[in-house]
């Protein structure tokens, strides 16, 4: 794509999907473990340069942080109230959030490239340079059995798409 301005992923434990007392398609865990760290390369690149590092217990905000830089500048105050202290990465597996009851838990991932590059287009160009996007995730905490807890990772892009309106009166679009 031309100009790729987030990445962002949610995950759920597989066996979760189809099981109707849990809530699995509203919400997502932090890949089913306590802490962890992801990057994103760009061909050879890294962003960020560091690692983003999150702990459900004593690091939630690092997450947090690069989440909400890519729905608005950092300095909003209207963010949602779903995403809190009580609500954000709260639970691994999502087994704690029931649709009898239950607090809802949330643990959706995201990166922002629009803060890298200050060019005429916002986000990273991927396609004159024809270059591999590879979301790079490490877990630190495996819970509920080990590598038998087998997660489901949804991965959204958002990129800018330039609408052109030619000379006959048609719409076309460029990616």
């Amino acid at each position: 794509m031309r100009s790729l301005e987030s990445l962002l992923w949610c995950s759920n434990r597989t066996d979760n999907i189809a099981n109707n007392q849990f809530y699995n398609l509203s919400n997502s865990t932090p890949l089913g473990c306590a802490a962890g760290n992801y990057a994103v390369f760009i061909g050879a690149q890294r962003y960020p340069s560091n690692q983003i590092n999150w702990n459900n217990a004593t690091n939630k905000g690092e997450a947090y942080q690069e989440l909400r830089k890519c729905f608005g500048s950092l300095g909003s105050v209207n963010h949602g109230g779903f995403l809190n202290a009580g609500t954000y990465l709260s639970d691994e597996d999502a087994r704690l959030c029931t649709v009898a009851g239950g607090v809802p838990r949330y643990g959706p991932m995201g990166l922002s490239f629009r803060s890298f590059r200050h060019e005429l287009e916002d986000g990273i160009d991927l396609s004159s340079r024809a270059l591999p996007c590879r979301l790079a995730i490490n877990t630190t905490e495996i819970t509920g059995g080990g590598a038998g807890n087998q997660q489901t990772v949804d991965i959204y892009a958002q990129a800018t798409i330039l609408f052109y309106v030619n000379m006959d009166g048609s719409v076309t679009s460029s990616v």
